[in-house]
């Protein structure tokens, strides 16, 4: 068996007669949309040990295990470049690393320097802040697993105030 990739819209490309329709229908016989990485941060854990598993032992390294830390800082990030973006930082993590652990410090700078980042859009504007409250909010729902008392918990606020925040940007749900 054969498999073909690629991260553009093949149909898109035949529309525009950049690639022949002969060939995508030959090709296309099982289509698999996988979303980019940003959209599926809860993967990179488990990516990311993979990559780890594999680059350790080649590199003769000890590294076997990511800090939370670490973790946490691939998890903010953006992925521009996807998976092999995140398999080349696990890889340089290693190389960098002389313990068993591998650390912020081995990630490049610019994943350490998230804090002063995730406050901009990628075009260098300033994220409003009802816009990075929502996706706070968000963010802090879906690490308690949908648990909306322990969400609230964890935010420091009430059930009630959680749940009128939800309602005020449209994500309430029942």
């Amino acid at each position: 068996m054969r498999h073909y990739t690629s991260n553009r819209n093949m149909k898109d490309w035949v529309a525009e007669g950049r690639f022949r329709q002969d060939l995508y229908f030959r090709l296309n016989v099982v289509n698999l949309h996988i979303p980019p990485l940003s959209q599926r941060r809860e993967d990179i854990p488990l990516l990311a040990q993979h990559f780890l598993d594999r680059a350790a032992p080649v590199m003769g390294k000890p590294v076997n295990a990511i800090s939370e830390e670490a973790l946490a800082l691939l998890k903010a990030y953006d992925f521009p470049g996807n998976v092999r973006e995140l398999e080349n930082i696990i890889e340089r993590g290693v190389a960098l690393c002389q313990g068993d652990t591998l650390e912020a410090a081995h990630l490049p700078d610019d994943l350490r320097d998230l804090t002063i980042r995730a406050f901009r859009r990628r075009d260098g504007r300033v994220i409003p802040l009802e816009e990075q409250e929502r996706d706070y909010i968000l963010w802090v729902l879906e690490e308690a697993h949908g648990n909306q008392t322990l969400a609230a918990s964890m935010l420091g606020i009430d059930r009630v105030s959680l749940w009128r925040k939800l309602k005020k940007y449209g994500e309430e749900k029942g």
